[in-house]
């Protein structure tokens, strides 16, 4: 295998990984979602806290792709200029995964504050 195919299998794997993360990205996306919906209709707790143990176990399983994902974005990042197909798929591909995380974020903040509320009422119920 020359070196030009050992790259190529590196910008490969480094593709499909991405497409992996952003799969449970996806998938922590529906499960903020879902607990919007939950939160919104004054669900409790209960109903709540097996979505947020769903999505740290994703996060795990992210945290492991990673691993394996550094020293090939690190051997990337040297030759990200190039205009090989594989490199635009990995450009588009990170793009991609950004967009899905904001997307997270934005949501969970939205749910932050909803459950907030939600605490706040089920104290003042109390006293």
């Amino acid at each position: 295998m020359s070196n030009s195919d050992t790259e190529m299998s590196k910008k490969e794997m480094l593709f499909r990984l991405l497409k992996k993360e952003a799969q449970y990205y996806n998938a922590i996306l529906d499960l903020v979602k879902e607990e919007a919906f939950k939160l919104g209709n004054e669900s409790t707790c209960n109903e709540v806290l097996p979505l947020i143990k769903k999505r740290e176990i994703l996060f795990s399983c992210i945290q492991e792709i990673e691993k394996a994902l550094t020293p090939l974005k690190n051997d990337w990042k040297k030759d990200s200029n190039s205009l090989d197909p594989f490199t635009t798929q990995v450009k588009q591909q990170l793009l991609e995964n950004d967009l899905i995380l904001e997307q997270i974020l934005k949501q969970d903040q939205e749910n932050q504050k909803s459950m907030k509320k939600y605490l706040q009422n089920l104290k003042s119920t109390k006293n």
